[in-house]
């Protein structure tokens, strides 16, 4: 194992419903080398990734204060967190509401209720595309 593949992963899980924090907290913590922010809302997402960059986001959409195509569209509007996967988590189900994601610049979209390994592989997969971009950028 390269010390790429042992550094802790961060994840910034922002949604609502505390029950629905701690638990993909639990999950992903259980599942590897996670180190899990939280935040209730898109205002308080954007203090904490200010504070401490994350790999990826877990982004609900339906949140007071600031929703989470508002919170997307800030991230993807910033050249400092411009490149910060995320990924919507939501109970928003309508075409017209993924089209809203994509516009906004979302990497992905899951609908509620999820499967935790559905979620996990999509994040794996988008953090390692990443990954890849970054070393043809180098190069």
């Amino acid at each position: 194992m390269t010390s790429e593949n042992k550094k802790a992963t961060r994840v910034l899980v922002v949604d609502d419903e505390e029950n629905a924090r701690y638990i993909l907290n639990l999950k992903l913590t259980m599942k590897k080398s996670f180190i899990v922010d939280e935040a209730e809302n898109g205002k308080i997402a954007l203090e904490k990734v200010a504070e401490n960059k994350p790999d990826i986001i877990i982004l609900d959409v339906m949140m007071p204060e600031m929703d989470g195509y508002e919170c997307c569209k800030h991230l993807k509007e910033n050249p400092e967190t411009e490149d910060i996967p995320i990924i919507f988590l939501t109970a928003k189900t309508r075409t017209t509401d993924i089209i809203q994601g994509i516009r906004v610049g979302v990497d992905d979209y899951i609908m509620k209720p999820y499967d935790f390994e559905d979620l996990y592989e999509r994040m794996m997969k988008i953090m390692e595309s990443q990954k890849t971009i970054k070393r043809r950028i180098a190069d």
